[in-house]
């Protein structure tokens, strides 16, 4: 039977690499659909607060606030930390339209 030696030195059989491959690649894909799942609401979040009904005083209310620099962050963390990132991005969506 045939057996690969991986980086950290274990000796694996084919069956077990396929399963240990079948394994990372889900972990991609989970990771990728969350933070697609982080970029959809950083959209919404843009377009819940940059509407029609936006009025100067909101913008300057959410810029003296730090709210702009918080959803700015949020989409920079995205890629980082989805998780942290969808965090934030909740906060906006609640302290921005409420």
């Amino acid at each position: 039977m045939a057996q690969q030696l991986t980086e950290n030195g274990l000796v694996l059989s084919p069956g077990e690499n396929a399963e240990r491959e079948e394994k990372g690649t889900e972990a991609v894909i989970l990771g990728l659909r969350t933070e697609l799942a982080g970029y959809l609401l950083y959209c919404v979040a843009l377009l819940e607060f940059f509407d029609f009904n936006l009025t100067r005083e909101d913008l300057e209310s959410a810029e003296s606030a730090g709210t702009l620099d918080e959803i700015t962050r949020s989409r920079q963390l995205l890629e980082v930390n989805p998780e942290l990132a969808r965090a934030n991005i909740e906060s906006f969506l609640n302290e921005a339209t409420h």
